[in-house]
């Protein structure tokens, strides 16, 4: 039984648990830049769903971003350390290459992909980890790509650009 706790970070964070490919629990956190109230935060979700793992994004985009996001890490490092969970950062664009098939997919693109699976789910932040999720169990090959929502994610975007 995997459990796979991720978090996308930012201002208002996303948090998804997916326990054998399973959605199981999702929520957003806003990160009021309190890396205290993080850490708590995320000692919390750690002895609650006692995941196996953790994924987050690694920051690529501006200096500010680097080093905010860089904090947060440390910090959810710290906390995964304690417990021995393995903490694993994943690139967006490969995420977005892997499970969407276009690596420069915008969060529109992301919500159309997962909207019939999870009609429930209105964040970005949620959809995002969810997308984490994914792309681990399809890199582990414990579960396969969804080509048919690829192709509309591209033929959308095609068709956009000759407008």
């Amino acid at each position: 039984m995997l459990t796979i706790l991720a978090i996308d970070l930012g201002v208002t964070c996303g948090v998804a648990v997916m326990i054998d490919q399973e959605l199981e629990f999702s929520e957003e956190y806003e990160y009021k830049k309190s890396l205290l109230g993080l850490q708590t935060y995320v000692k919390h979700l750690i002895n609650l769903w006692q995941p196996d793992l953790i994924l987050i994004p690694y920051p690529t985009r501006h200096y500010n971003v680097i080093m905010s996001h860089g904090k947060m890490i440390g910090v959810i490092e710290a906390a995964a350390e304690f417990k021995d969970i393995l903490v694993i950062e994943v690139q967006d664009s490969t995420c977005k290459k892997v499970v969407l098939g276009k690596g420069n997919a915008k969060k529109a693109d992301i919500a159309l992909f997962y909207k019939d699976q999870y009609p429930e789910i209105e964040s970005e932040h949620i959809l995002d980890c969810v997308m984490f999720c994914d792309y681990y169990l399809i890199a582990t090959n414990k579960k396969k790509p969804n080509k048919k929502c690829q192709k509309k994610i591209i033929t959308k975007s095609l068709n956009q650009k000759k407008d």
